[in-house]
């Protein structure tokens, strides 16, 4: 069973693997050691209990799935070895026999079933990811059943979301279920110690300090790397994070500020890779309220009334953000998926022009003819150029007589903030699964934490009648009619204007040219797919 990719999808993909050389050495000599910088640290150990995508890039090389992607985003086999289908709802999968995890306990199906349990239990902040799977089932050792809710065209999609953990090390450890560390900031033993199958071990781990990974030389698969050891060092000053990279102190960094891409490029023994990511950055609203908690309009919500984030969308200029605050290092995009996932239209790069007299007299209608003030919370990395895109946004407000009071934060409080609701208007970004389905479920659809959809739909935009057509959608397994739909109920969030999309990311990399590696759409560095010359 294979997944076929819009030709758009396969061409960014494709870029994806040409703006980098590809590691083919083989299963080289474990001799090197690789240093990467990104902007932030992981939130803990236990991918479970943090699915933000700057902890799920770096687990992903500790903790494996029973599906993977691979260099082109196609799913493949991981811990499983096959799967056919029982019927429309039912997928039998054959598991890897032979698999150890690092603390050296045997991998079975008990493992699999144990797993989904705890990906799924209240505390997990991943549980939204595999809302669509509706039991796992282990049949005999190497043998599982995993049944869907209904008829599912991406299940595979978000079988790959399931991290597999051993019952027997969880369960003696007092970590069967994940610590709620998005919401509480709890731990438990798997925050801060990792027991999974992959390619590399954790060797240390300090809070956004480091993250140490040595090799695992009893993982199962063939591999392509060279590296004996790989440490993430979090840096957030972009400032300090190209000193570190041009010093030789680390191999990589990402995200490379755009107003040092040249820089870089002329600095003998460096080069710089652009890849457009599978991420788009957009504002939001608190929708849900029936005050805001941070707004001088006291007695009702003007995020409420369509016409002020109609008002909102028409005064801001993404066409001059992206040519000024990102440098060209974005792409236009005017709904909440980026280009090449299913769903995507021509249409959707396409933005209304600026009306500055428009926004003035919708925000009159609706009874705000001197504007009002409200706080934008801003993630102070995360986000590529975060803090100057939302002083940007604040400008741009401000002609139409919305006053804008910035709150920065580093983006584990921010995330934080966002995971509990305590904001009234805000930047964020959402990176898909190259289907538009996760975005539809997770962002757009009416907050339902018991059947696991609008999890991060921060502001609760909720319209029953979309919430129809997406989950109609979720279950065709017809591809020309899925995609239609998908387009439909696409265009009905942007005419509702739930949310303001800003671009797609372009992933920029600062790289010392002796560092081969494979650029993932996703953000994520795939260890062993990288070699040190």
């Amino acid at each position: 069973m294979r997944t076929t990719r819009p030709p758009a999808l396969r061409r960014l993909i494709a870029s994806a693997c040409l703006l980098a050389t590809l590691a083919t050495v083989g299963a080289a000599r474990a001799q090197e050691s690789f240093n990467w910088s990104t902007q932030a640290g992981i939130a803990s150990l236990d991918p479970a209990a943090a699915g933000d995508s700057a902890t799920r890039n770096v687990l992903l090389n500790v903790y494996e799935s029973l599906v993977r992607q691979d260099r082109q985003s196609q799913i493949e086999p991981e811990l499983a070895v096959s799967w056919t289908a029982l019927s429309p709802t039912v997928l039998r999968f054959k598991l890897r026999p032979g698999v150890r995890f690092h603390g050296g306990e045997a991998f079975t199906a008990k493992d699999v079933v144990f797993s989904y349990k705890r990906s799924t239990s209240p505390s997990s902040d991943i549980r939204g990811k595999l809302r669509a799977i509706k039991d796992v089932r282990a049949v005999d050792d190497l043998t599982v059943d995993i049944e869907g809710f209904r008829p599912n065209p991406i299940l595979l999609n978000d079988v790959a979301w399931l991290p597999v953990f051993s019952e027997e090390w969880a369960t003696r450890n007092g970590a069967a279920v994940p610590a709620d560390n998005r919401r509480t900031g709890t731990e438990n033993h798997a925050s801060r110690h990792a027991n999974g199958t992959g390619p590399f071990k954790v060797a240390a781990y300090e809070t956004d300090v480091k993250v140490e990974l040595e090799r695992n030389p009893q993982w199962w698969d063939r591999r392509s790397d060279n590296l004996k050891t790989a440490t993430l060092l979090p840096i957030k000053s972009a400032s300090t994070r190209v000193a570190a990279l041009l010093s030789g102190r680390v191999d990589l960094i990402a995200p490379l500020p755009p107003q040092d891409e040249a820089r870089v490029n002329a600095t003998p023994g460096y080069t710089t890779v652009r890849v457009p990511e599978a991420r788009v950055v957009y504002l939001g609203f608190d929708q849900a309220r029936e005050v805001l908690i941070n707004s001088s309009v006291k007695d009702r919500n003007p995020f409420k009334d369509v016409r002020v984030r109609r008002a909102f969308s028409r005064v801001i200029d993404t066409p001059l953000l992206q040519r000024t605050v990102m440098r060209g290092v974005a792409e236009p995009v005017d709904v909440l998926i980026p280009r090449g996932v299913v769903g995507w239209d021509p249409s959707f790069a396409e933005r209304p022009p600026v009306d500055l007299a428009l926004a003035r007299q919708l925000l009159a209608e609706a009874g705000y003819p001197n504007g009002f003030s409200v706080t934008l919370d801003c993630p102070t990395e995360g986000i590529m150029n975060a803090e100057q895109l939302c002083v940007a946004v604040a400008g741009m407000l401000g002609k139409v007589g919305i006053q804008v009071n910035l709150a920065m934060q580093p983006v584990a409080l921010h995330v934080g903030k966002l995971a509990r609701k305590e904001t009234s208007f805000f930047l964020h970004s959402w990176g898909t699964n190259l289907d538009a389905q996760g975005t539809m479920d997770m962002i757009m659809s009416t907050p339902n934490p018991a059947g696991g959809f609008g999890l991060w739909n921060v502001g609760s935009y909720s319209n029953e009648a979309l919430d129809r057509q997406m989950r109609a959608a979720g279950a065709e397994m017809d591809p020309a009619r899925r995609r239609q739909m998908v387009v439909e109920a696409l265009r009905r969030f942007r005419e509702d204007v739930g949310a303001i999309p800003l671009h797609q990311q372009v992933l920029l990399y600062g790289v010392s040219k002796k560092v081969q590696f494979s650029p993932r759409v996703d953000d994520a560095i795939q260890l062993r797919w990288v070699t040190v010359k």
